[in-house]
């Protein structure tokens, strides 16, 4: 089945209310299987009439969205932590020059 961007039948924000409903109904639980969840889910869907025949495509956007997520935010620690070693190594070498002028380099370029 082709991935459709949110065209599909279940409303994302029906989906959000719909989760928060059975997160709350776990939590009355002590012990949580994932058949009882799956069995609590499905019935608080029903009662709140949410058509959940796209739920394999929403779980799969959902997950890609994560996974997205994920991969800018790694990417964003990746350059992150290079520059910060970038600049780490610059300090150092001006401290160890007494360069007041490449130490402001380094100091402006920290506060971008």
């Amino acid at each position: 089945m082709e991935n459709q961007d949110v065209d599909i039948k279940i409303d994302k924000d029906k989906l959000k209310v719909l989760s928060s409903e059975v997160k709350g109904k776990v939590s009355d639980y002590e012990i949580v299987t994932p058949s009882i969840f799956n069995s609590l889910f499905f019935k608080t869907a029903k009662d709140m009439e949410i058509n959940l025949d796209d739920e394999e495509i929403v779980s799969s956007e959902v997950i890609d969205e994560k996974i997205e997520t994920f991969e800018k935010l790694k990417e964003a620690s990746y350059k992150n932590s290079e520059l910060l070693e970038k600049n780490t190594s610059n300090a150092i070498d001006a401290i160890k020059r007494n360069d007041t002028d490449a130490l402001q380099e380094v100091l402006e370029e920290t506060q971008k």
